[in-house]
């Protein structure tokens, strides 16, 4: 059970992305205090989508000093690790937000009361091994591997999350779901991946759900599980739903620029082991949240 008394505030790195948002929406229906880190500068228009009203204090996670020295002083109940950088084109900077900033993130969390240090990771983090691990793939297996080792070695309780790929409101405009609905009934046409390249589509509020559980479980130490349904589906499968939800027909065509190096026919994701350790367990379908993106119109233009 959420007892208020264990968790009062929490910190966010990465606060204005994705998955950010609506961890803190979860966060702040349930009447904690949320400070939400954010790059200087850096608009929030998920916030304003979502009507939300964090704490906001805006910092670089990358400045050696400036995000630990806040998380000292304000002594949050749990902190959740979600800043990411991307850039292949750009390995120091992949180091140092993806690895340098998470470790001195989790330095600073060392004071008594402290409850969780959560992280969302990669299924990438299983596959980059070999001549196709892209450098952020890379880096996210070294942040994983340091943090586990750091937080074992400081005693500070750390869950890792693992996701494959995590759909919903406010998703990047870019995105396969929200560009097929963007042109359903249109004579564009989409390109697709082979139908043989699968993925597991997650709602970004059973992610939220799982960042929540992963502070809510009493399991002490380290902890690592993959947040996904169990179910796998092609680029053109997505599309054929969404093709019965809207009505309208959604061009599409093979491209094969659209396979990325690591993209796999399977990824065997399994939910057990998060239910296991969390008690967690995926509650929307992906035909659940597809209805809901279609009936609410979501947020298929870019955010501004």
């Amino acid at each position: 059970m959420w007892s208020d008394a264990t968790i009062r505030s929490v910190l966010v790195t990465g606060a204005g992305g994705f998955v950010g948002c609506h961890l803190i929406a979860n966060f702040l229906n349930r009447g904690v205090t949320v400070h939400a880190i954010l790059r200087p500068g850096s608009a929030t228009p998920r916030f304003s989508a979502l009507g939300l009203r964090p704490v906001i204090h805006h910092a670089d996670v990358t400045d050696d000093d400036r995000v630990p020295d806040l998380v000292r002083s304000l002594r949050p109940d749990a902190v959740f690790n979600l800043a990411v950088c991307r850039d292949n084109t750009s390995p120091t900077t992949l180091q140092q937000t993806n690895v340098t900033a998470a470790l001195s993130l989790l330095e600073a969390c060392q004071y008594p009361g402290f409850c969780k240090f959560v992280t969302i990771g990669s299924s990438l983090e299983k596959q980059a091994t070999g001549v196709d691990a892209t450098p952020y793939a890379l880096s996210r297996v070294r942040a994983a591997t340091h943090l586990r080792e750091r937080a074992c070695a400081l005693g500070v309780p750390l869950t890792h999350l693992r996701t494959n790929y995590v759909y919903g409101p406010l998703q990047d405009a870019d995105k396969l779901i929200p560009t097929a609905l963007r042109i359903a009934g249109s004579e564009r046409s989409l390109p697709l991946a082979p139908d043989n390249l699968t993925k597991d589509f997650v709602h970004v509020r059973d992610v939220a759900r799982a960042c929540v559980a992963a502070v809510q479980s009493v399991r002490p130490g380290y902890a690592v599980a993959d947040i996904v349904t169990g179910q796998e589906w092609s680029a053109r499968a997505v599309v054929g739903l969404l093709e019965q939800l809207t009505g309208k027909t959604i061009r599409t065509h093979f491209d094969p620029t659209m396979a990325r190096a690591w993209d796999r026919e399977g990824w065997q994701t399994d939910p057990d082991p998060a239910r296991a350790l969390l008690g967690w367990a995926p509650s929307i379908s992906l035909w659940e949240g597809l209805r809901e993106l279609v009936a609410e119109g979501a947020h298929h233009e870019p955010l501004s």
